[in-house]
């Protein structure tokens, strides 16, 4: 019989409090996210039998050749650079709001 997976063992985690609690907690809480942590774990929480991953895998790569044969489609209509257009449109007119709302709290 085979022993279930070992826990998380790595290296240890240690946030200093200086200031606040709350400042350390969300310190440790982006070092957790940053060192992938919680994924490790939930990924080992789960076992999926290698034939299950397989089929992820080709799955995940369809969908990423299907995203990429509409990208080359839309990129041939001209259609990619009209939505492009749009979004940078979109991004200057909330800088330009945030920019506003900025000068009207400093004054």
């Amino acid at each position: 019989m085979k022993n279930p997976s070992p826990a998380y063992i790595g290296k240890p985690i240690e946030i200093e409090v200086t200031y606040s609690f709350e400042k350390a907690l969300k310190d440790f809480r982006q070092l957790v996210q940053k060192e992938r942590i919680i994924g490790q774990v939930k990924a080992r929480m789960e076992y999926k039998k290698p034939s299950e991953k397989k089929r992820l895998k080709r799955r995940e790569a369809q969908e990423r050749r299907m995203l990429q044969a509409i990208r080359e489609k839309q990129i041939e209509s001209g259609e990619w650079d009209k939505r492009k257009q749009q979004k940078d449109k979109k991004r200057a007119e909330r800088q330009e709001q945030m920019v506003r709302k900025q000068e009207r709290s400093d004054s």
